[in-house]
């Protein structure tokens, strides 16, 4: 691309996200963000000395467009979500942590300047960043650079104030416009291109690289004549980190990978399950990443409309996302922790911890073992992340030692010499929230209650052995359970009341939950949206299914199987 073009192509954007920054209902972290990006071109080229129109790019403009995503409007739209506070955890736990992997690349970084500036530019950027982190972690410099204690203090992130949260994102938004952070992506640039060249010593990699850049050369004029070289210098920042990207997951031969890179993507689900058949280089490739938004499928992952002025091929999951994102984000948004709350925190009776129930909760899953086994996982990584800020609670028994596996989560040895062992009955914990419509709920005698929208209920999440009626007790995994509580109305003549400070909220029977199921499923979406933590695939694609069927974006329940017969048939089947 020529200057001249890529001039044009910039102002082009500059003049949409002013446009798009100016509408009456623009989120205020888009109206920022088109005022600095207005700012920040104008700068740009009114101070710079190389402007040549017919002429190549230079590294600095390369830079530039890198740091603020100006390939397209649509990369542009996807920096700015990451700067979104509203939209809870979901932006600000990614948001920080990418923060603290820079801290660790700046230091692979040093030895690739080549002069002063450049040098004083990595260190501005550094300074600028440990200040910013240790102000929102509450720690000291040299812990930001302790794994063990940095991991200790980002589980309090959720616990700090919004103005505490506020500044920190609008330092880094001030940072992401410098000069300082451009020069950071420059010896960044310059770290991938020499890794390049070190990848291109085996001559598998070297045939690789050879006809992915052949590839790539078509884009440019005159390309017959163009060395591999002279194509690498033309290729912007984004393709560089691509092929990085693509070199290593084809070889366990690289050397250190970058821990940071904004434009690749994220493997975290790649590493977890492929771990042991991975070299040192691949196993760190898992930690590069793409915008807080972004999946590994170049795929956008929010509610909100913000990123869908630009919508992309999404999965089925997204669409679903989308299609019920106004309840989504008004649930999320509410969630709050349960500070006080009277007995009973646990299911009241002997008999809810019996087959019948687990069999329930089964059957909310689809009956589906993989969707039962990613629930499973998808609640205890909530109760861990969260559990400390939710007030978790649990629940020991005693239980026949037998063939447990001591180091479970869920087991804790007692005295050797006898042949027991603690074993956690139940794990839950507590989320008030409002609901983002009227829902009706059955009670006696074919009538119904109406639940008002905004109405406070809560929802408990968490894990339960329901094994009450078997003499072993040797279940070694626990059942997923869900409980649905609704303030003020007495539902049945079967619901338990829990006190949440002063406030009654009186439990839903399993009929009255099996006729909300599909808020239910709400619910699990909202967490996995508000709190950063990613559901699986198969259950992602159980969603999908179930969600519509079960829930209307209006809140209303379509006619589903009462529970009795769904429940002869998962007994039958």
């Amino acid at each position: 691309m020529k200057q001249s073009k890529w001039k044009e192509q910039i102002e082009l954007i500059e003049a949409e996200m002013h446009r798009l920054g100016q509408a009456s209902d623009a989120p205020a972290v888009l109206r920022e963000f088109s005022k600095r990006l207005s700012t920040t071109i104008h700068h740009f080229f009114s101070e710079t000395v190389s402007f040549v129109p017919d002429s190549a790019l230079t590294i600095e403009q390369q830079s530039f467009i890198h740091s603020l995503q100006l390939y397209n409007l649509r990369s542009v739209m996807r920096l700015v979500v990451n700067y979104d506070v509203n939209k809870g955890l979901k932006v600000i736990l990614p948001g920080i942590e990418k923060s603290c992997r820079s801290l660790m690349v700046i230091q692979q970084l040093e030895r690739f300047t080549k002069n002063s500036k450049e040098s004083t530019d990595l260190e501005l950027y550094k300074f600028r960043l440990e200040e910013a982190l240790c102000s929102v972690l509450k720690c000291r410099q040299e812990d930001l650079y302790k794994e063990d204690i940095l991991a200790e203090k980002m589980v309090f992130v959720s616990g700090a104030t919004d103005l505490l949260i506020k500044k920190f994102f609008a330092e880094r938004l001030s940072t992401l416009f410098s000069s300082n952070y451009r020069s950071y992506l420059m010896l960044k640039n310059r770290y991938f291109l020499n890794l390049l060249k070190q990848l291109r010593k085996n001559p598998d990699n070297c045939k690789t690289q050879y006809n992915r850049f052949k590839e790539l050369a078509v884009q440019f004029d005159n390309h017959e004549n163009l060395g591999l070289e002279q194509v690498v210098e033309r290729l912007d920042f984004r393709e560089i980190e691509q092929l990085v990207k693509a070199q290593i997951l084809q070889t366990a031969e690289g050397e250190t990978v970058l821990e940071d890179s904004p434009s690749l993507t994220a493997a975290g689900n790649y590493s977890e399950n492929n771990n042991s058949d991975l070299g040192p280089a691949e196993k760190k490739l898992g930690n590069l990443d793409l915008p807080v938004n972004q999946t590994k499928n170049g795929q956008q992952n929010s509610f909100d409309s913000l990123t869908q002025l630009n919508s992309l091929d999404n999965s089925t999951y997204e669409q679903l996302c989308s299609v019920y994102s106004e309840p989504l984000e008004k649930l999320s948004e509410s969630f709050r922790p349960v500070h006080e709350c009277s007995s009973p925190f646990f299911r009241s009776r002997v008999e809810d911890y019996c087959d019948e129930f687990s069999k329930f909760f089964q059957l909310l899953h689809g009956g589906n073992l993989q969707v039962i086994a990613s629930s499973h996982n998808f609640t205890q990584e909530l109760l861990i992340q969260r559990g400390i800020e939710y007030k978790a609670t649990e629940r020991w028994g005693v239980v026949p030692k037998n063939n447990q596996d001591e180091g479970s989560v869920y087991f804790r040895s007692t005295n050797e010499k006898v042949s027991f062992v603690d074993r956690k009955a139940e794990w839950s914990m507590l989320i008030q929230a409002r609901l983002p419509f009227v829902i009706k709920l059955p009670v006696e005698n074919e009538k119904s209650i109406e639940m008002e929208k905004d109405k406070l209920c809560v929802f408990q999440i968490g894990t339960a052995f329901f094994d009450q009626k078997n003499k072993e007790k040797c279940d070694e995994y626990p059942d997923v359970f869900f409980k649905l509580m609704f303030g003020g109305h007495l539902l049945s003549e079967k619901n338990s009341v829990i006190y949440v400070g002063e406030d009654p909220y009186f439990t839903t029977t399993l009929e009255q939950m099996w006729h909300c199921r599909g808020l239910v499923y709400l619910f699990l979406m909202s967490i996995s949206h508000r709190f950063a933590l990613e559901l699986s695939s198969a259950m992602q694609d159980f969603l999908v299914e179930i969600l519509p069927s079960t829930l209307l974006v209006s809140g209303e329940v379509p006619f589903t199987e009462p529970l009795a017969p769904a429940m002869s048939l998962a007994e039958n089947s």
